[in-house]
């Protein structure tokens, strides 16, 4: 930013899980954006919308995927709260 740079940090699923922990427990976990173009490309889908439906349907069953989960742009994380 302005020249200068700084660290991105990304945590991991266990350190989220801490994180959260006693009082939610992780449910599930699944990728956002692996099938899905990047936003800077919508305008090129923009007439495309069968494309696009497409790539939502791949998104969702891709993004379950165990070895998949975690390469997306972003990871959906599902939590519930732990009874007391």
């Amino acid at each position: 930013v302005g020249g200068t740079t700084f660290p991105v940090y990304y945590p991991s699923v266990s350190e989220v899980q801490r994180a959260f922990a006693p009082s939610f427990k992780l449910v599930s976990q699944r990728a956002i954006g692996i099938a899905l173009p990047p936003s800077w490309l919508a305008s090129a889908f923009y007439d495309r919308s069968s494309t696009i439906d497409s790539l939502t349907r791949a998104d969702r069953l891709l993004g379950a995927l165990p070895v998949v989960r975690g390469m997306g742009d972003h990871v959906l994380f599902h939590f519930v709260r732990e009874e007391r």
